[in-house]
């Protein structure tokens, strides 16, 4: 292996979209969440239950005059000022489907349980679980829409463009099928992270089941698999090969094709907490970039055409960095 690492600069521009968007859906869902609820305001009891309690049952109140002020306040409060933090973070592109993902639950939650309790005297409310349940759907359905309409598209490097002076390449023959696989790299932060997290949610699972909330301890348990799902990306393989960067197994958290690929290089080393807020796959506060970070270690940081770098805490990063330099040439030169 030879050669030294080379900053590529990258500064992304959000199309106007990104920004729009989000802000559109948000006002929509909550637009049409106050139209459903005003539209059956005589057939709703007053006050109306706007929260509940451990046990599944309605402990507070909101007379029926100001409920659709005070859900459109709160559904809009709080997730249009996501759009202004993910400027600020130089996250647009990443916080434009959270944004529109959170308007939609937020509306499915007020709007909808306030919707169902038509008909009913204030003492006949129960549980209504059921609105987060389809909030949590709509916003996984919306986030997903947003996301493809705001993604940034692969963009193909010409195949003059050189490496930049001094990358690292792989010294000797490299004939034939030519790849690196490697684990990212793991510490006991890792663990003290998703125990934490998990920690307090199964507490409320159990709490919740034991005063019969059965519709708070399904909600609490599919929050649970939010924590576990992403743990399992801790674990997951990189492979380095002619088809470009990728993880292997059950879901495919990053997949980099080679033909977008600038340059690659032995990285910083990265906090996870300090850069990127957490571990996992992330967006770097401030500076844009991304990254799937699982320890405080060296990296291996990916230039893609069109698209914020990527850092990886990778095992091995020179080696993974010289592999895929290499490739690149061999695809450039047709050798």
């Amino acid at each position: 292996m030879n050669g030294t690492a080379n900053n590529v600069e990258f500064v992304d521009h959000p199309p106007a979209r990104v920004y729009w968007l989000p802000a559109l859906v948000c006002l929509l869902c909550a637009a049409g969440g106050a139209a459903l609820v005003w539209s059956v305001r005589d057939q709703l009891p007053d006050p109306v239950a706007t929260h509940w309690g451990a046990d599944g049952r309605p402990d507070g109140f909101t007379p029926l005059d100001r409920v659709v002020w005070t859900h459109l306040a709160i559904t809009l409060g709080l997730s249009l000022p996501m759009i202004g933090l993910g400027a600020a973070l130089k996250q647009a592109r990443s916080i434009a489907p959270v944004t529109a993902g959170m308007g939609a639950f937020l509306a499915c939650v007020f709007f909808g349980g306030t919707w169902t309790q038509r008909g009913l005297t204030t003492e006949q409310v129960g549980d209504e679980w059921w609105s987060a349940a389809v909030g949590a759907v709509a916003a996984l359905v919306v986030g997903a829409l947003v996301w493809l309409a705001t993604r940034a598209s692969n963009v193909v490097v010409p195949a003059s463009t050189a490496l930049p002076a001094g990358a690292p390449t792989v010294t000797g023959p490299t004939n034939g099928r030519f790849a690196w696989t490697g684990r990212l790299v793991t510490g006991k932060a890792v663990y003290w992270f998703f125990g934490l997290a998990s920690l307090p949610v199964i507490a409320l699972v159990v709490l919740f089941a034991a005063l019969g909330n059965v519709g708070g301890a399904i909600a609490m348990a599919a929050t649970l698999l939010v924590v576990v799902v992403p743990f399992q990306m801790m674990f997951a393989r990189i492979t380095v090969d002619s088809r470009g960067v990728r993880t292997v197994g059950p879901i495919r958290w990053v997949n980099i094709p080679l033909e977008t690929i600038i340059s690659a290089e032995v990285g910083r080393t990265v906090s996870p907490m300090g850069d990127f807020g957490g571990y996992g796959l992330r967006g770097a506060l401030f500076d844009g970039s991304r990254g799937l970070v699982t320890a405080e270690a060296p990296t291996l940081l990916v230039h893609q055409a069109g698209k914020p770098p990527m850092y990886l805490t990778v095992a091995d990063p020179d080696m993974a960095a010289a592999t895929l330099n290499t490739l690149l040439q061999r695809q450039r030169t047709g050798r």
